[in-house]
């Protein structure tokens, strides 16, 4: 749901997002450099905030659910956006918080995934474990690209309300089987 970032949401800051903000109209396209603003300022947050945790922080599995969480619920935020908005179109900041609230749960994911992967593969099979870890992104936005075909400005609100929903419920089977999960894992956290 994240590589939504370039098509969907690309499309919901073209078509409806009020960009001109006190006379001046911010370009579209401006939408996409949040995230990575928002990596740059957000890395190093929440590597502090695991260090600072020490042995209280979350276990890997319950770091995925809260990244599957985080981009559940900037779905949602788009939904809440366009109800703020009424018949207007949603505002700029509104959209913002989208991208920030996904690279929150991007923050919880991504980097805890390559850690993990590296940490739990047999050290002969490191590079091919790498390889598996980025299959399986690839798959997902091979998914996602599927699921976007159901998306147009007219049911935005469904389509961003289903998948926010559905988003949260993965995170949800994922709470339930991260103690299982960690088992799995033989004290690698």
């Amino acid at each position: 749901m994240f590589e939504q970032q370039p098509n969907t949401l690309a499309n919901l800051a073209e078509a409806d997002t009020d960009l001109n903000v006190l006379g001046f109209v911010i370009p579209a396209s401006w939408f996409q450099s949040i995230n990575s603003l928002a990596i740059i300022l957000l890395a190093p947050v929440m590597a502090w905030l695991w260090t600072k945790l020490g042995e209280r922080q979350p276990s890997t599995p319950q770091k995925f659910v809260g990244g599957l969480f985080f981009v559940g619920v900037s779905f949602l935020w788009v939904v809440l956006s366009k109800f703020v908005a009424g018949d207007e179109k949603h505002l700029p900041v509104m959209l913002a918080l989208v991208f920030v609230i996904m690279t929150v749960g991007e923050l919880m994911l991504s980097p805890v995934g390559l850690s993990v992967s590296t940490k739990l593969a047999p050290k002969v099979f490191a590079s091919q474990t790498m390889g598996l870890y980025f299959l399986a992104p690839a798959m997902g936005q091979g998914l996602g690209a599927q699921v976007v075909k159901l998306y147009s400005v007219d049911n935005q609100q469904v389509y961003f309300g289903i998948v926010g929903v559905a988003t949260i419920g993965c995170a949800v089977l994922l709470l339930l089987a991260s103690k299982s999960i960690k088992r799995y894992m033989h004290g690698v956290n």
